[in-house]
């Protein structure tokens, strides 16, 4: 029984290893370009151009490389406080 079971799970892992699906993280790949996201809080997000856009965000800066993408966030977003809050205790 113990045998069998070692045997089921050496094959799963030789099929998982032979299909396996190679995933990258689009913030690692120099080639890919951004977009710089707002939300009605004035919050700013870094955003892979390809992905949709999540409900409640809009485009304020690019498509651009992602250094730029960044300078622009660093010059833009000056308090990461959200907006409501700053509000409620002005």
């Amino acid at each position: 029984m113990e045998a069998e079971r070692l045997n089921i799970e050496q094959s799963l892992v030789k099929h998982l290893h032979r299909h396996r699906t190679i995933m990258t993280n689009p913030f690692d790949n120099d080639t890919v370009s951004f977009l710089v996201l707002i939300n009605d809080e004035q919050q700013y997000s870094l955003w892979p151009e390809f992905a949709d856009i999540p409900h409640g965000w809009s485009t304020c800066f690019g498509p651009e490389k992602k250094q730029a993408c960044l300078e622009y966030v660093d010059q833009n977003w000056f308090d990461m406080r959200p907006k409501s809050l700053v509000e409620a205790i002005s």
